[in-house]
């Protein structure tokens, strides 16, 4: 009976071990999570050049929100920028309070940047203000030089959206 128990514990313990795979790495601080705080700086502050610079020539801009899932390309994704800076003061993305970006090093599918912010923005006709909490995934490249694929998801679906200049908030 004794060896059962040995026999079970170990095959218990080694089954816990077994279903383990690493895929990757996660990182707090990366040059990945660094290329996407400049792009954040680079809406906020309406710079279309920076921002092109970051974006891969061929991003490509999906939203989890709705059944029609890609929004664009990188002319749609500096096209929504230019609308914010026209529409908008006091353009910030900070940090979702408790939440921080993360960078993962795939093994298999490259570099990603999982962001939780607040897209805060003051409209410039009507006042209203926008604290919008957002989760954004970016799929770099394997330098993690260029952003090649943004994924947005309104971390607050259930919060009441706002139509500013005929734009979902």
């Amino acid at each position: 009976m004794k060896n059962i128990l040995y026999l079970l514990s170990f095959l218990f313990v080694f089954s816990l071990n077994a279903q383990k795979n690493k895929n990757g790495n996660l990182y707090d601080k990366h040059p990945g999570i660094d290329l996407v705080s400049s792009f954040h700086q680079a809406i906020a502050i309406g710079d279309l050049e920076k921002a092109s610079d970051i974006l891969h020539d061929d991003v490509k801009w999906y939203d989890g929100n709705t059944n029609n899932r890609e929004i664009g390309g990188k002319e749609t994704v500096l096209g929504n920028i230019n609308w914010f800076k026209n529409y908008f003061d006091y353009v910030s993305f900070n940090d979702s309070p408790g939440a921080y970006p993360d960078a993962l090093e795939y093994k298999k599918d490259g570099n990603w940047v999982q962001s939780w912010f607040n897209v805060y923005g003051v409209h410039k006709v009507t006042g209203v203000e926008l604290d919008h909490p957002v989760l954004r995934l970016y799929s770099l490249n394997d330098d993690s030089t260029k952003i090649c694929l943004l994924y947005t998801s309104d971390a607050a679906d259930d919060t009441p959206c706002v139509d500013l200049g005929g734009r979902r908030i």
